[in-house]
């Protein structure tokens, strides 16, 4: 159930073929065993146990490496790039927002007054309701920021997950259905390994790069590999 083709997206089918008096076992895509138009996509069993395990061990490498930064990362004061800078961020934009909306308070007194035509109100009216709405969707978007930032303070539970296998050396279907999605196999034996984690990965990865501008990516939500023929 793990294992797709990555073209047609059907299951991969294990097999069986004998040589020299030993049973060696491959995958082929089900698509091109029902003769559904795909190709084989044929890999060896053992070829592909070989990459998948050091495709999950270097997986497990990069998550430590990112809590290792995550905890230097807790342990630096704040900068201009932390949570206070979001904060200043927010207000600006309140401040923007009032302001427009001001301004088109103003220009109701300015046709009353004669000032402005019904067509200078509308065509400045606009103008203002789409500098509100932008504003708008900037604060939400700095409130998210801000939110991943304050949420990478908090412990994250699932890198304890990663942290009960230390020393990975056999792979098992445990294994597989707690950190593995899927893994694709494509012809000429490239594996892509979709990992599960990826929101939380990712908030690490943009926490890390506004709390250390110096960080260098180190989290992988997938990870690509050629299995030697």
């Amino acid at each position: 159930g793990y294992l797709q083709c990555g073209d047609c997206g059907r299951n991969m089918i294990r097999r069986q073929r004998k040589y020299k008096d030993r049973i060696y076992g491959y995958y082929t895509c089900a698509g091109y065993h029902n003769k559904s138009g795909c190709s084989s996509h044929m890999i060896s069993e053992d070829k592909l146990y070989d990459a998948v395990l050091s495709a999950i061990q270097a997986q497990f490498a990069a998550i430590i490496k990112l809590e290792r930064l995550m905890q230097y990362a807790n342990d630096l004061p704040d900068s201009p790039d932390s949570a206070h800078r979001f904060e200043v961020q927010l207000a600006q934009l309140d401040d923007e927002i009032r302001k427009n909306q001001k301004m088109k308070m103003f220009l109701l007194e300015h046709v009353h007054d004669g000032l402005l035509t019904e067509e200078e109100y509308e065509e400045l009216r606009a103008l203002y309701d789409e500098r509100i709405r932008i504003s708008k969707i900037s604060r939400t978007y700095v409130e998210e920021m801000r939110d991943n930032a304050q949420k990478m303070m908090q412990k994250n539970e699932w890198l304890a997950r990663f942290k009960n296998h230390p020393s990975i050396v056999t792979l098992d279907r445990t294994l597989l259905s707690e950190f593995v999605d899927v893994i694709e196999v494509f012809e000429g034996k490239r594996i892509t390994i979709h990992f599960k984690f990826e929101d939380q990965i990712r908030r690490i990865r943009n926490y890390l790069e506004i709390k250390i501008p110096e960080y260098a990516d180190s989290g992988m939500d997938t990870i690509n590999k050629e299995c030697k023929k």
